[in-house]
């Protein structure tokens, strides 16, 4: 339109080109091209002088200006017009419509361009003084055949139309706009009571909200509405009109109605009064009479009523005043009464009180002496005791250590001899072999030579002619020379020979030498596993001794409390002054014998005990900060005189038993029946408390002279005899085999009885109460915890299902609990713990005990001859093995639990890949028949997409019911599945942030529906095993809720990061948002502006955040701690842990303790 209305426009170009008879439609291009050089709407073909193109709204369109010229010229005869205007058929009359009359300005030519340009412009104005409604046509086909239509062409046509680009801009913009008064005044009748205010704007806005629109917009003076609203109010309003108008019309058919109601009501009520009137007046007669006799009737009844009433009254006040001086007189007897025994209990009650709180009084001061003097007494007994045992085991201890370091060294040098002296006979064996190849190669070179020589000769000698034989003098010397040659090389032979034989006696030697060098270290081997034998047993036998001592200490504390045991304590006293004079004497006799032996070592006989045999071993390394008693049991066992055993000897102090469940109380009643004042018991409970106190002292350093001995008198009296050293080992050897044979029978329960009692597994409640019998706690040194840990470990591992790994969890969290609820860490290992160096890990503490017990630096303290009953209250004081064996336990706690964690991940991981995305919907044929047939086939479907997530929810019902059967704490198996939803979480959730074919609308159902699934699977579990494994899926389930949201469109970020998904970050929410698709209802996702904001935001975050991942890690950590383990199983009750010990216990005598103990607990 630009190029044609303009005065000097495309049309008046071309009148005026028709005008000029000589212009052509080359010179007609010319022209618009100089005069439209610089249009926008306006541009020339490269290749051609006379066409043009115009850029119109739909496209670029390209015009050939050859025939214009004619085309404009080619003008309708005037007369032909009117003739065919003249026509009765109005069709044709309609083709050539009559022109307005023209001016006598204007030109009388009028070309086709013009008459164009002009029915354009009055067009134009029609458009702009009405408001059209457009009808497109669309071809169908361009063969303009019916049946056919071209998908691609009608669009094309639609497009270049404008109508596809009319629909966008319909769609998204606001095609209906009206003013605020109009607005008002034509949908101002759907809500009235917005017409009130003054602000057509807010009354605007009501009706639209009050009508439900969405999307329109209020500008300043104007309503801007989107797509159909309009129609949508209009019809509104005329459902309103419709009903005022029934309304109005119901209005006056009521008054219709209504107007002759009242008219026949006016007369009927006319004719009621006056018969009315007539019947109230005969009425009225009557009711006069009636009324004049209840008159006199009431005035009758009321004379005589008052009359009754006054007797009635007086006789009341008088029962009335005789009954509350009655009661008067009964409560003021009461309150005397009360008030009376109130002051009788008072005294008898404070004189009670008294006479309590001073008996209290005095028993408690005297309890609080006793028992201060006793707790006292006992902190001295345990410093000293602590002492004297540390200063001399640690003695014997780096002693021992030495000698294993020394006999360990040995050995390796001795090893290093052997492979040294093997590498060197190598050596030699291949230097010989060598030599012997090369003699082997000369000899065959030789014995070819001579043979070459032979066959020369005999070949010259047949090709010589006669007269040569006549002088045989020359072949004869050189057979000479041959035959000498042969002969040295014979020689020479023969002396290889011999120098082989050489080499190999020589060989046979070193490998005689080699032989008698492995004899020799196999016995310094042997020497030194005897050695490391007899160690144990001495420390077994230094343990056993400790621990009767401790009991006989105890004993002899809380059973010698009487005063007439003084006299035969003194002579005691003399006995240990003369044993302890004689030990002193034997000890300077040993140190002379030491240094003796030290200076000829030669001289002394090899004796048959171990510290002999150590001499045998190491004669150089005997140090001379030996203590006297280990020399004098080395050197002369049998100048040590007997000392009665630790029974003899509490037999001597006490003749007649004391009962040791005597209290105090009754101890000082025995002693002194009368009564004595507090102080006074106190003085009398500190004496008898010290005496007793310095036998326990002698009988302690009596005791502790026996380190390397026995401890029975019979054994003592078996040393005066020269083999007493021998029977001793074989004693030993004994308790030692008994030792190992229960151990293997209590391993061997470990790994084969896997009962379960009391909803625990029985064999922990074996082993600890194995382990407390034996006193095994509160050893030093023991095998029994490193093959028990052993055993575990080879159980653990050789284990592939999650049943057994669940048995073991249950087995060695129970056994961790018992032992927490038993043992207490002592200060002496707490200090050895502190000053060995420990591995970097758990498991090298784990292998380096291991080690530790392989080179036998430790024995058990079992057999001890003790039997333990320890309450469910009392605490082991544990050493160092008992702390390292419990932190074994707790990493084998921790590992089985990630073993068990990993396993079910690894199961559920093929099943999660196939949930992340819906399966393709299965194909079924149509069947005609019965709805069954349909609902079965829509059953089949459901079944099919949910079949991988009921997989998953089986995994987990197996998972908790191996779990349940095994009985291993609630807390475990809440935190196992928490970890596995929370890997659940991670998986479905990264894999729909990286793949966008997950992210579709249908997806997010199918994804809620196994979520779903889950959900009803905690529900089904219970808090007690699923705990919040629902809530660990918190990412996926704000994801899926975000992907089957409707109206995206309208959610601003607020709402999607505060309400909708407050977990997820800010590039996560962005990720998904941007690849969502709807495939069902094809809707759209975020708006425009939510997507620039979030990324506004992401790009400020990543300048301050440099790792920005979008990606959720999985957690593989221990999510719990031992004590959160304990507290939740604080339930189980050591009182009540008896079990039924399997068959193979049962049968033997040293784990009889077990039925004794269930027997006394049934009794």
């Amino acid at each position: 339109m630009s190029c044609m209305q303009k005065p000097g426009g495309i049309i008046a170009l071309l009148d005026e080109a028709c005008m000029f008879p000589k212009s052509t439609h080359e010179t007609f291009a010319q022209k618009m091209y100089q005069t439209y050089k610089g249009h926008k709407r306006f541009s020339k073909p490269k290749l051609s002088r006379t066409n043009f193109t115009i850029n119109h709204y739909a496209g670029d369109v390209t015009y050939q200006a050859d025939y214009f010229l004619d085309k404009n010229k080619d003008y309708v005869v005037a007369e032909h017009q009117a003739l065919l205007c003249a026509s009765k058929c109005s069709f044709v009359a309609n083709i050539f419509p009559p022109l307005p009359e023209e001016t006598s300005k204007q030109s009388k030519f009028s070309s086709i361009g013009s008459q164009f340009k002009q029915q354009l412009q009055s067009l134009m104005e029609t458009l702009n003084t009405t408001e059209p409604h457009y009808i497109r046509c669309v071809k169908p086909n361009t063969v303009l055949q019916p049946g056919i239509f071209e998908n691609f062409n009608v669009l094309n046509q639609l497009r270049c139309g404008g109508v596809l680009e009319a629909i966008r801009i319909s769609c998204a913009g606001y095609p209906t706009k009206r003013t605020f008064e109009e607005f008002l005044d034509r949908f101002g009748m759907l809500v009235p009571d917005v017409l009130d205010g003054s602000d057509e704007k807010k009354a605007s806005m009501a009706i639209c909200d009050k009508m439900g629109l969405k999307g329109y917009q209020m500008g300043k003076t104007k309503v801007f509405l989107r797509a159909g609203q309009m129609a949508e109010l209009d019809a509104r309003r005329a459902e309103v009109l419709a009903k005022a108008a029934k309304l109005i019309q119901r209005q006056i058919r009521t008054h219709l109605t209504r107007k002759e109601f009242i008219t026949l009501r006016k007369a009927t009520i006319h004719i009621q009064k006056i018969w009315r009137a007539k019947l109230a007046r005969k009425l009225y007669e009557n009711m006069r009479r009636e009324a004049a006799s209840i008159r006199i009737q009431k005035h009758v009844r009321a004379h005589r009523a008052r009359m009754n009433y006054t007797t009635l009254q007086a006789s009341a006040i008088v029962i009335q005043s005789g009954l509350r001086a009655l009661a008067a007189r009964n409560e003021y007897r009461y309150r005397r009464r009360t008030k009376a025994s109130t002051k009788i209990q008072t005294q008898w009650r404070r004189a009670q009180a008294l006479s309590g709180y001073k008996q209290q009084k005095k028993a408690t001061v005297a309890l609080q002496c006793l028992w201060r003097a006793k707790v006292a007494r006992k902190e001295l007994r345990k410093l000293r005791m602590a002492a004297r045992e540390t200063g001399a085991l640690k003695e014997a201890k780096d002693k021992l250590e030495k000698r294993v370091e020394e006999l360990t060294w040995r050995l390796d040098i001795e090893k290093h001899m052997r492979t040294d002296l093997e590498e060197a006979k190598g050596q030699e064996i291949a230097k010989l072999q060598n030599a012997l190849q090369e003699m082997q190669g000369q000899l065959d070179e030789a014995h070819a030579a001579i043979i070459h020589e032979r066959e020369a000769a005999k070949i010259a000698i047949e090709q010589a002619p006669p007269v040569i034989k006549e002088v045989p003098v020359v072949d004869n010397t050189k057979l000479d020379l041959l035959t000498n040659k042969n002969e040295e090389l014979e020689t020479e032979v023969e002396e290889l020979k011999n120098k082989i034989k050489d080499f190999e006696e020589r060989f046979s030697e070193v490998e005689n030498e080699n032989q008698e060098r492995l004899k020799e270290a196999e016995e310094a081997q042997l020497k030194a596993t005897q050695l490391q034998e007899t160690i144990e047993r001495l420390e077994l036998s230094l343990s056993n001794l400790e621990s009767e001592n401790q009991v006989l200490c105890q004993k002899a504390l809380e059973e010698s409390k009487n005063e007439e045991l003084f006299e035969e304590i003194k002579i005691l006293k003399d006995q240990i002054a003369n044993l302890e004079s004689e030990n002193e004497s034997l000890r300077r006799q040993a140190a002379a014998v030491a240094f003796e032996q030290k200076v000829h070592p030669e001289k002394i006989e090899s004796d048959h005990s171990a510290a002999s045999l150590e001499q045998k071993v190491q004669p150089e390394k005997i140090e001379p900060g030996h203590s006297a008693t280990a020399l004098e049991q080395k050197v002369n066992p049998e100048k040590i005189e007997p000392v009665h055993s630790a029974t003899a000897l509490e037999q001597k102090v006490h003749p007649e038993k004391i009962e040791p469940d005597h209290s105090a109380a009754a101890l000082e009643q025995k002693v002194h029946p009368e009564k004595i004042e507090p102080d006074h018991e106190v003085a009398v409970a500190e004496k008898m408390q010290v005496q007793p106190r310095v036998i326990a002292d002698n009988m302690t350093s009596q005791i502790k002279n026996l380190d390397n001995g026995s401890s029975t008198e019979e054994e003592w009296q078996a040393r005066k005899e020269p083999r007493a050293p021998v029977f001793l080992l074989t004693k030993q050897r004994s308790l030692t085999d008994r030792q190992q044979e229960s151990h293997d029978a209590l391993l061997k329960c470990l790994t084969e009885d896997k009962r379960f009692e009391k909803n625990r597994p029985a064999v922990a409640c074996i082993v600890y109460k194995s382990l407390l019998h034996w006193r095994s706690l509160e050893a030093e040194k023991t095998h029994i915890f490193d093959k028990i840990t052993h055993a575990i470990r080879s159980s653990i591992e050789s284990q592939e299902g999650i049943h057994d790994l669940a048995y073991w969890l249950s087995t060695t969290s129970t056994l961790l609990f018992y032992l927490q609820c038993t043992m207490k860490a002592s200060n002496t290992t707490k200090a050895v713990s502190r000053n060995r160096n420990s591995p970097a890990s758990l498991f090298g503490k784990m292998a380096q005990g291991l080690r530790s017990s392989s080179m036998g630096l430790g024995i058990s303290s079992g057999y001890s001859g003790m039997v333990d009953k320890t309450n469910g209250q009392s605490k082991v004081e544990a050493k160092y093995p008992a702390i390292l064996f419990k932190q074994h336990l707790t990493a084998y706690v921790e590992k089985i639990y990630g073993m068990i964690r990993d396993s079910l991940k690894k199961e559920i991981s093929p099943f999660l890949n196939l949930c992340i995305q819906a399966p393709r919907s299965i194909r079924t044929r149509s069947i005609r028949g019965s709805s069954r047939n349909i609902h079965s086939n829509i059953v089949a479907k459901q079944q099919a997409l949910h079949m991988y997530w009921k997989g998953i929810v089986d995994k987990l019902d197996t998972a908790l019911r191996i779990l349940s059967d095994n009985y291993v704490p609630p807390i475990i198996t809440r935190k196992i599945f928490s970890q596995v939803f929370s890997f659940m979480n991670v998986q479905l959730f990264n894999s729909l942030l990286l793949r966008r074919e997950c992210c579709s609308f249908s997806n997010g159902e199918y994804l809620k529906a196994g979520l779903h699934e889950l959900e009803l699977w905690c529900l089904k579990a219970t808090d007690q095993f699923a705990g919040s494994s629902w809530d660990e899926l918190k990412h996926i389930r704000q994801a899926v809720g975000f992907l089957v949201l409707h109206q995206k469109t309208q959610k601003s970020l607020e709402e999607i990061t505060n309400e909708l998904c407050p977990v997820l970050s800010i590039p996560q929410i962005y990720r998904i948002g941007t690849m969502f698709w709807d495939d069902k209802y094809g809707a759209h996702g975020l708006s425009a502006e939510v997507i620039s904001r979030m990324r506004v935001i992401m790009t400020e975050d990543s300048i301050n955040i440099h790792n920005s991942s979008f990606l959720l890690e999985v957690d593989s950590s221990i999510p719990f701690l031992m004590e959160e383990m304990f507290r939740s199983m604080s339930d189980i009750r050591l009182s009540d842990m008896d079990v039924d010990p399997p068959p193979i216990l049962r049968q033997r005598s040293d784990f009889q303790f077990l039925l004794q103990q269930m027997d006394s607990d049934s009794q």
